[in-house]
């Protein structure tokens, strides 16, 4: 708060200033969010990476385990160039830092200026910091009043003549269940209400599922546009005896990667996989060998003329079976695109859902009538190249 006060002051000073302060895990803030880790190297029963993200590098193979990325940590910037209080949820690293200044310092001088250390898996998955940046605007903002670095001193010192900490106890199988059927429920912890203006990201990502002709195997497609992307794939149920098994992918801009899992190794046959990405990027899918003949995939619809996203999304379903299949859009917590469609034999439909309410946030599950077992999950957020706001379902506020 001082350093930022100094540095504030004195308008030539600040006119060419970027503040960075980053956390470390321990001791400090941080989260529970299982972070993105390298899978094993030579191990595919690990998870994938594309082709020329050697995770060697990333692999502590004493231990048997991946090198971070670690535990998710605060991190702020200050700088005429991103006032504002906006949030950015793409995914950095420590290493973040020393990629913006070679990015900074190469456009400076004129020189190609490239760090050996940096990895090609964190490059692939780590930005650069420079999507937190955008054209500074002068004008008059109120400034808070910085911290008074005594009562800071003395609130710490006081802190140790408090009550040691409760643990925490385990929740019962009621408990987990009542938070399980609605995340906003009274016993669920909650973050600060309300939004924050979000920052621009350039995530395009895609992640697709069905069945191969033979129906005893299911295949996952990974793929990113712009930026390269992580994501985490687990097991809600038992895969090869295995509670809870994970795997870890990384592909890089432009590439695709394809992964695919034996159903008769799900317990009871029946598959179900999440996935984990950036951003609230999230996909599940669940169903037997005996699913319909459909296929799905999840776009971002383009402008007509500028060819440019819009902020919607488009679901894309294929009926190949010789009757009509009703599927249901359900379970919408932002309210907007709870439907029912039938879909003509031998026919495709593209159904776009409107996102503007939400602001491109969603999270919607589709099944299909007569079949319990089937189900597929979409959940993120459509970046546009605009800023936006954060997720508002966390935030305990749905924009109507």
């Amino acid at each position: 708060s001082e350093a930022i006060d100094i540095l504030t002051k004195n308008p030539e000073v600040w006119k060419k200033t970027i503040f960075i302060l980053t956390y470390d895990e321990n001791d400090g803030y941080f989260d529970h969010l299982p972070p993105f880790v390298a899978p094993k190297p030579d191990d595919a029963s690990t998870g994938k990476v594309s082709e020329g993200l050697a995770t060697w590098v990333d692999y502590e193979f004493k231990k048997d385990s991946s090198i971070g990325l670690g535990y998710r940590v605060p991190m702020l910037i200050a700088s005429p160039w991103s006032k504002g209080g906006y949030v950015n949820s793409q995914v950095f690293d420590h290493t973040s830092s020393l990629m913006f200044l070679e990015n900074f310092l190469s456009k400076k001088t004129g020189k190609k200026i490239k760090s050996e250390l940096i990895s090609p898996w964190r490059r692939a998955i780590c930005g650069d910091l420079t999507s937190a940046f955008r054209p500074a605007v002068i004008e008059n903002i109120n400034i808070p009043d910085r911290l008074k670095k005594d009562n800071v001193i003395k609130g710490i010192q006081n802190a140790k003549s408090k009550p040691a900490q409760v643990v925490p106890k385990p929740l019962s199988p009621e408990e987990i269940t009542k938070i399980n059927a609605d995340l906003l429920c009274a016993d669920a912890p909650k973050q600060e209400k309300g939004t924050r203006l979000a920052c621009a990201l350039p995530y395009q990502l895609f992640v697709e599922g069905g069945l191969t002709e033979e129906k005893a195997i299911l295949k996952l497609s990974f793929s990113a546009q712009k930026i390269g992307a992580p994501f985490n794939v687990y097991t809600k149920s038992v895969y090869q005896k295995e509670a809870g098994k994970t795997w870890a992918y990384a592909v890089k801009a432009g590439d695709k990667i394809e992964d695919q899992w034996d159903i008769l190794k799900f317990k009871d046959e029946v598959y179900a996989l999440s996935v984990d990405g950036p951003n609230g990027f999230y996909r599940g899918f669940k169903g037997t060998k005996n699913n319909p003949n459909l296929i799905f995939a999840c776009m971002y619809e383009q402008s007509l003329v500028l060819k440019k996203p819009t902020g919607n999304l488009q679901l894309i379903v294929e009926n190949h079976e010789d009757k009509a299949i009703e599927v249901s859009i359900k379970e919408d917590p932002y309210q907007a695109n709870n439907r029912v469609i039938k879909i003509a034999a031998k026919s495709r439909k593209i159904i776009t859902l409107n996102l503007e309410k939400s602001k491109g946030w969603y999270d919607f599950k589709v099944s299909i009538t007569g079949n319990t077992d089937f189900e597929q999950h979409y959940a993120g957020h459509v970046e546009t190249g605009a800023d936006s706001i954060s997720d508002p379902l966390m935030g305990g506020v749905i924009l109507g």
